[in-house]
């Protein structure tokens, strides 16, 4: 194996350590016959990275060049998310619809409920009082429930919360037969009325009364 100068070229002897032409320190590089370099085993040569193991270099695979109307035609090309955005706000509008059915609900429910319980608490007051008559004489009934029940056939309770009007309706001797009262306050008897016929005057109010509570 030959070997060069690395300074000059010039063809040395085995073993010689300075060049006896440019006068310059020998290197250990050696040089083959065909002039290409011989690395030493100690500095290994590196492999060259094939194309197909680890990272790909950039000349592999050349990036496009991007003008400026490839970015006007992805701006024409994209579709606004209308159908997405529409669609969200017709699922807040459903929920929205269906609390406000829920709320509506509950508020009914709640409604009938103190509905149901004031007209107990407005009948179990009429039923509970009495009336008081201009006469000594002693009555059967002591109060208006024993009155009604006895009286009145197939009688039923109803009660008006807006004018404060408790009502029982039913038959007597075959005719339609119903007392109609005032709670607002105090029990008191607004009027009975008899086959659709009112009657509001007092003195036929007490007789009436008084046939119910003999």
């Amino acid at each position: 194996m030959s070997l060069y100068c690395t300074a000059c070229g010039a063809k040395l002897r085995e073993g010689t350590k300075v060049c006896p032409r440019c006068g310059r320190v020998v290197s250990q590089t050696k040089r083959s016959a065909n002039g290409a370099k011989d690395y030493p085993q100690e500095y290994p040569r590196k492999r060259k990275r094939s194309s197909g193991q680890g990272r790909v270099h950039s000349d592999e695979r050349p990036r496009r060049e991007r003008n400026e109307a490839d970015y006007y035609d992805d701006y024409d090309d994209a579709q606004p998310c209308v159908a997405e955005v529409g669609a969200g706000k017709d699922r807040r509008k459903s929920g929205t619809g269906r609390k406000t059915v829920f709320f509506m609900l509950k508020l009914l429910t709640a409604l009938l409920i103190v509905y149901l319980l004031l007209s107990l608490l407005q009948i179990m007051r009429v039923r509970l009082s009495s009336y008081e008559f201009d006469t000594q004489m002693k009555m059967t009934c002591d109060n208006f429930g024993e009155a009604l029940d006895g009286y009145i056939d197939g009688g039923k309770w109803s009660y008006n919360p807006f004018s404060f009007t408790a009502e029982y309706s039913g038959t007597h001797n075959g005719e339609d037969f119903s007392v109609a009262f005032s709670v607002k306050w105090n029990v008191r008897v607004k009027y009975i009325e008899k086959d659709g016929d009112p009657v509001i005057d007092e003195k036929l109010l007490d007789a009436e009364l008084m046939a119910m509570f003999i």
